[in-house]
């Protein structure tokens, strides 16, 4: 569900850009804060859920090791998406691809999968 939000917003922004709408720059700032937000929002919960299912968990590394741990995640993400040239469509086009990999496969073995 928290991808609803998201994509509502990238929506009302893709609706203003394509019908070239002025906006004011204290409402371009607001919009710029709020989308970073989300984006930030969702790195921080993907890191949070793949420490978690790694066993890096609070009780295991300590209060202070996954802290700087996940925030080293995080910006070290961050950092990766500014000084690369990844483009978002080869990046969907990519989450496209394991999304049919993993279709692919679990198709393939639904008799093993079943049992």
């Amino acid at each position: 569900m928290p991808s609803i939000p998201i994509a509502i917003w990238f929506s009302v922004l893709y609706y203003y850009f394509d019908n070239g709408i002025v906006v004011t720059d204290f409402w371009r700032i607001a919009m710029i804060v709020v989308g970073v937000i989300f984006v930030v929002n969702s790195l921080d919960s993907l890191i949070r859920l793949y420490t978690q299912n790694l066993g890096l968990t609070v009780t295991r590394l300590g209060t202070w090791q996954y802290v700087a741990g996940n925030w080293i995640a995080l910006f070290g993400l961050v950092l990766l998406y500014q000084f690369t040239p990844l483009e978002i469509e080869w990046v969907g086009l990519v989450v496209i691809g394991l999304y049919a990999a993993v279709y692919f496969f679990v198709f393939k073995r639904r008799g093993e999968l079943a049992a």
